[in-house]
């Protein structure tokens, strides 16, 4: 009874924000009219995911989580508003959110998040400008990376600045400092904790053509506060990484365009040096406009990922995508997605027998979703997603399958 007394007041604060929200729209279209722009969102999603832990096929769920479902229906509501008002050639902008996650079998994974960002883009004279911004994301961390059914909820602030001047009318200067800190609130997870400091410089240059090229420099510190112990051994999982970058932003021709950062990385760990990494990383992305309705995404990547057991430090991953989109009418879209990534769990700490095989995991993902405008400002959305994952390290494996259907109030 008292499960569902919470549910009924659940549901009334529910349709409560529902129209509180729906009062705020000619607010918000009255700001938009003196250049100044607030706009409130809502949406809600029902998801049914059948193997939430990421469990391999042959592991029995009821000897994990005391339960025989290895699947849960989760219900997400989010409310939130946006907002930016103009302040002679400054702009300010915020987003601020909350979002109600409740799961029908694993309650104790219910989850209460806020989150958050504000920007100040400023324009000093006709040569100088930038951006101060901070950013706040809260979410329920998955169970793709551990062996725990624990929750655990992140908490990620980043604060930024950056500059750029302008040199010349193609030229300019362009730098920033990032501070990033993230914490888990599981202990399991506390040894993930981080504290990241970032600088980085460099030189952009965009013809007429409205093509661009920027080389840029970075460095970064990161620390772990909590040092983690292995086999009786304190390891610190710090490191200094350098970044020689190359971004690229090309529009190749009127129905075609290419974007790619190219980088050449040193990550370097100064307790364990034998788990430093030197080699390429980023990102490239290929846009092309088939048709007046159908469009296509190519993307490659190369990204170093944080990880720390017995054998491994880091994850290298090499991925590759494709995204087909199509405008099937004026209301409805339908988009497909492709997407395969081998993993390589790298950064031995030097615990274990370097002998050890190291772990590889490969990862091959599809997805399905249908958009349709049902009437200004409500767009229904219904998703179909499939991922498996194999390893040749047991236990490791799984095939989840997870279909999402919401509804969304877009002012």
């Amino acid at each position: 009874m008292r499960i569902q007394a919470k549910a009924a007041r659940a549901r009334r604060l529910g349709l409560r924000g529902i129209a509180l929200l729906a009062g705020c729209m000619a607010g918000a279209t009255s700001h938009a009219r003196d250049g100044n722009v607030f706009t409130p969102y809502l949406s809600l999603s029902y998801t049914m995911d059948d193997n939430l832990f990421r469990l391999p096929a042959d592991v029995d769920a009821a000897q994990v989580t005391g339960r025989s479902q290895r699947g849960d229906l989760i219900r997400s509501l989010q409310a939130g508003v946006r907002g930016e008002r103009y302040i002679g050639r400054q702009r300010l902008s915020f987003d601020i959110s909350a979002n109600q996650n409740r799961y029908r079998t694993y309650a104790y994974l219910d989850a209460d998040l806020v989150n958050g960002s504000a920007t100040w883009a400023w324009q000093l004279g006709h040569d100088l400008s930038g951006e101060i911004g901070t950013e706040r994301v809260q979410s329920l961390t998955g169970f793709s990376e551990v062996r725990s059914t624990a929750r655990n909820i992140s908490t990620t602030q980043i604060s930024r600045a950056t500059a750029n001047y302008a040199l010349a009318p193609s030229w300019r200067l362009v730098g920033g400092v990032y501070d990033t800190r993230q914490r888990n609130s599981s202990v399991e997870r506390t040894g993930g904790n981080s504290e990241t400091e970032a600088v980085d410089g460099g030189l952009s240059y965009t013809p007429p053509s409205g093509n661009r090229l920027t080389v840029r420099a970075r460095n970064t510190r990161a620390s772990y506060p909590n040092r983690q112990i292995f086999l009786g051994t304190s390891v610190s999982n710090d490191f200094t990484q350098d970044d020689l970058e190359a971004e690229i932003y090309w529009q190749v021709s009127g129905q075609s365009r290419f974007s790619g950062l190219f980088a050449k990385t040193s990550r370097h760990y100064p307790d364990l040096p034998q788990r430093d990494y030197n080699g390429p990383t980023g990102r490239a992305n290929w846009e092309w406009q088939a048709t007046g309705k159908t469009s296509f995404n190519l993307g490659l990547k190369r990204e170093i990922g944080a990880y720390q057991d017995f054998t491994t430090n880091y994850i290298v991953t090499d991925g590759v995508s494709l995204t087909a989109v199509r405008q099937v009418t004026a209301k409805t879209q339908i988009q497909g997605r492709l997407e395969a990534k081998t993993r390589r769990f790298l950064g031995d700490p030097g615990i274990v027998l370097n002998n050890t095989e190291r772990r590889i995991d490969r990862v091959n993902s599809a997805g399905l979703t249908l958009s349709y405008q049902l009437a200004w400002p409500l767009v229904l959305n219904a998703t179909l997603q499939n991922e498996k994952r194999t390893s040749n390290t047991t236990g490791f494996g799984y095939q989840d399958t997870s279909a999402t259907l919401s509804v969304q109030l877009q002012w």
